[in-house]
């Protein structure tokens, strides 16, 4: 860019040098120059102007394009922060998703748990239940049949005692 200045520069000496500002009120500003007699620009002049200008353009370009690419670092810095942050969000509502889902498939196993050993349990207490019924039956029955033969042999043993009683 600073070159383009210089040239501009030099094009616009020669232009003053072919004598373009000689009449009208451009004589009276540009009497400095003595090489033709007055009337044309000084290139001196012009390159000291040019040269500044030029000089202060690249410096505004130079600190303009920082603060440009400084606005786009710390734009890139927070999208990635922002991004950053978005992401860890997402991952850690998926990890606390997947851990209730984990709590809760627990909880439901341990729900199925109870209920196969309460299963299990009823189950026990129900051939227990059915021992207990045919244990005692079998008392019954042996009760009965014990006092069926009790009551026979004291039957045939008294009714035979008593009747050896009245024989005597």
């Amino acid at each position: 860019m600073f070159f383009c200045f210089l040239l501009l520069l030099f094009c616009y000496c020669c232009y003053c040098r072919r004598g373009r500002f000689r009449r009208g009120r451009h004589r009276r500003r540009f009497r400095g120059c003595r090489r033709r007699g007055g009337g044309s620009c000084c290139c001196c002049c012009c390159l000291v102007v040019f040269v500044v200008v030029g000089f202060v353009v690249v410096v505004v370009c130079v600190c303009v394009f920082d603060v440009v690419f400084v606005m786009f670092i710390v734009l890139d810095i927070v999208l990635v922060l922002l991004l950053g942050m978005v992401i860890m969000i997402v991952l850690v509502n998926i990890v606390v998703v997947f851990l209730l889902l984990c709590l809760f498939l627990l909880f439901l196993f341990l729900c199925l748990l109870l209920l196969i050993l309460f299963l299990v349990l009823l189950s026990v207490f129900f051939y227990l239940a059915m021992v207990v019924i045919i244990v005692c039956r079998a008392v019954f029955v042996v009760a009965i049949v014990f006092v069926v033969v009790v009551a026979v042999l004291d039957y045939f043993c008294f009714g035979l005692s008593l009747r050896l009683l009245l024989l005597l």
